[in-house]
């Protein structure tokens, strides 16, 4: 769990270094991506409401 967390962080900073990800919308995209991952298979992924991610 720990690697695929940090796997997903550095993912992201790759992604916002390079241009192709805005650094606004990296909080909800790694959070997003971690409830899925998450998440047990078989159960409903948990929405993510914008005030969880607003920082």
């Amino acid at each position: 769990m720990i690697t695929t967390f940090y796997g997903v962080l550095h993912s992201a900073a790759g992604e916002i270094a390079s241009g192709r990800m805005d650094p606004d919308d990296a909080a909800r995209c790694i959070a997003a991506t971690l409830l899925a991952a998450f998440t047990s298979p078989g159960d409903p992924v948990p929405q993510l409401d914008s005030a969880d991610s607003a920082g």
